[in-house]
């Protein structure tokens, strides 16, 4: 086990204190007493003068160093919020920088660290272990609306190395973790000690004697020798709702993404995807066989099981790192709500955790059209659209195949008829056949309209291709 810094060991764990829960502030540069936003201290103050229960808010902006967590650290404000409710990491970004040359976070005792950027931290200590970003030693962390991304580390878990204890990840995002130097020099394996490519294993998160819990998470473009995103030596891992895309191994043949005792691996409602510049333009789960993995998209077939599929999932535009899901995704409406997890990290600041989580990874509602989407991102559906009246909302219907949409206007057929028309009465929106097409029409008197098929023969004219032109000369010769 790795030896902690004597410096950081005052802020492991629950410090001795009366217990009142009082919030400390923190802010870039604060030189008060961390009593109010207005005499707020520095972070690495707050940390030190925390107690028990205390919980500490800290204002938007950059901090650079490294820190012990063993409390309550919430990011995210602006810095005149009276509720921890009102924070808000999208807008207020709050970052935690290891300025490429430490580890950033050490977490000790029970930590819940929420609405933090963890970045650019590096871990160099030579020990067989990791964490650029945060490493945890016999403890138990949530993290909530976080991202780790550009952590490094040499030998395992780039962003996050967690020993004997547990962690849990709720709408997380872990992107660009690792490097690739392009100068492995790990041929035949196993490799000798890194000096180019780093980490060794799991760009993402190594646990060892640990337990490791992924809901509403994203991993993208990591990078690691082996096993790109996560990986377990004696633990278990639980993912559900979870997208993988894009992440790559620099050595191993199989393109290994997650690897764990599969006795132990569970993936549940999950996308996973390979990296197109992959070796192989594939990817492996070693011995998912054995693994629970169910209503899943997962590529190549690797795995087996209730509900598990191998299509494109029609991600918005992957090109445009936008992996939420169009309406024709088979990933819509094809997860499974029993595996639904509560809501642990209390989402939406209600105080409940054992409801089920309300949200997806972009904040919205995790169950949009009765059950639950694949992947971290719910399809997005406007609740008030309800052109029917049927109380289902019409991206609903057409996702679920209840209403057809020739037109891919998100409507459903049946109400474009009275918009767009059917003037043959075949209940098919005219624009989705010859029918609705405006071209030329050629009346009776040799003059020429540009009207719908229909609207043409019922004024007894002739509708012909837009290449043609009526016989006037005044409609462009004859045809």
């Amino acid at each position: 086990m790795r030896q902690v810094p004597m410096a950081t060991i005052v802020v492991l764990g629950m410090l001795p204190g009366t217990g009142y829960g009082v919030v400390k502030f923190a802010k870039v540069n604060g030189a008060g007493d961390c009593s109010s936003w207005a005499n707020a201290c520095s972070l690495t103050s707050a940390l030190q003068r925390a107690r028990s229960g205390d919980e500490i808010w800290v204002q938007a902006g950059t901090y650079v160093g490294n820190f012990g967590v063993g409390r309550r650290l919430i990011g995210g404000f602006a810095g005149f919020e009276t509720s921890a409710a009102q924070s808000n990491p999208r807008a207020n970004p709050t970052i935690l920088d290891g300025g490429h040359t430490q580890t950033v976070l050490y977490v000790g005792g029970a930590a819940y660290i929420r609405g933090f950027t963890i970045a650019n931290g590096d871990h160099t200590s030579g020990f067989d272990d990791g964490g650029g970003g945060v490493a945890m030693f016999d403890g138990s962390v949530t993290f909530v609306d976080c991202i780790f991304e550009h952590n490094l580390g040499d030998y395992f878990g780039a962003a996050v190395y967690v020993e004997q204890g547990l962690a849990k990840f709720i709408n997380c995002i872990f992107r660009e973790n690792g490097t690739d130097n392009g100068t492995t020099t790990c041929s035949p394996a196993p490799c000798s000690p890194i000096a180019d490519d780093r980490p060794l294993g799991a760009a993402g998160v190594f646990g060892k004697y640990a337990g490791l819990q992924f809901t509403n998470c994203l991993f993208v473009g990591n990078v690691a020798v082996t096993a790109t995103a996560i990986a377990v030596q004696w633990g278990a891992v639980n993912i559900v709702n979870c997208t993988f895309y894009g992440n790559r191994e620099t050595y191993s043949e199989t393109n290994e993404l997650i690897v764990a005792d599969s006795r132990y691996l569970s993936i549940y409602s999950s996308i996973i995807r390979h990296d197109p510049m992959a070796r192989d333009g594939a990817f492996a789960i070693p011995g998912c066989a054995r693994a629970t993995i169910a209503h899943s998209d997962i590529e190549d077939g690797w795995c087996s099981g209730p509900g598990l599929i191998g299509a494109d999932p029609l991600f918005s535009s992957a090109a445009n790192r936008q992996y939420d899901l169009r309406i024709s995704s088979p990933c819509v409406n094809t997860g499974s709500n029993a595996f639904l997890p509560t809501d642990i990290g209390d989402l939406d600041w209600d105080g409940v955790t054992q409801e089920p989580i309300p949200f997806d990874l972009a904040g919205n509602p995790r169950v949009a059209c009765g059950v639950v989407d694949m992947g971290a991102y719910e399809f997005v559906v406007d609740a008030a659209a309800d052109c029917n009246q049927n109380q289902i909302p019409d991206k609903c219907e057409v996702a679920d195949g209840t209403s057809p949409d020739c037109n891919g206007n998100d409507v459903p057929d049946s109400c474009d008829l009275a918009t767009i028309g059917d003037c043959n009465r075949n209940g098919i929106p005219d624009n989705c056949e010859s029918l609705g097409w405006v071209r030329v029409c050629c009346m009776p008197d040799d003059s020429c309209e540009q009207l719908t098929q229909c609207a043409c023969t019922a004024q007894g004219g002739t509708w012909v291709s837009a290449t043609k032109f009526c016989a006037n000369a005044n409609c462009g010769g004859a045809y």
